[in-house]
């Protein structure tokens, strides 16, 4: 089928017996159940490549959060399935670790973090070179 050709992270021993099939590279694919992505047409990802350690940080807050979205909108559905719970509190702990650590770093991610000072209007904007 579609999937013989994607380099999906097969962690299939954590869900043993279940349809699930967690991917670490959900973010980039925008999905991360493999049974569940559909390629469109002849799109290919897009692999991102951080360029510093802030880059990398905020890289990898994003691929926790999408993940445990992801990861809640299963356990809407399956409610009582420990195993992906448990898999949650696993990923929501690693999400709280990347967030303390980039705001230890670099100051508040969002608004509702620990700093007391947002400096985001002196920050480059995305289209701007950082060099």
């Amino acid at each position: 089928m579609y999937f013989d050709s994607l380099d999906f992270v097969d962690n299939t021993d954590l869900f043993v017996g279940k349809i699930v099939n967690i991917n670490d590279d959900g973010y980039i694919y925008g999905n991360i159940f493999k049974d569940e992505y559909i390629p469109y047409k002849d799109y290919k990802v897009y692999r991102l490549n951080p360029r510093s350690e802030e880059e990398n940080l905020k890289l990898k807050i994003m691929e926790h959060s999408f993940k445990i979205s992801d990861l809640n909108l299963y356990l809407d559905l399956h409610p009582n399935d420990m195993d992906v719970y448990n898999y949650f509190k696993k990923e929501k702990k690693e999400l709280d670790n990347y967030i303390d650590e980039y705001e230890n770093k670099y100051g508040s991610i969002c608004l509702n973090g620990k700093m007391d000072k947002y400096n985001w209007i002196n920050d480059p904007w995305p289209w701007e070179d950082k060099a």
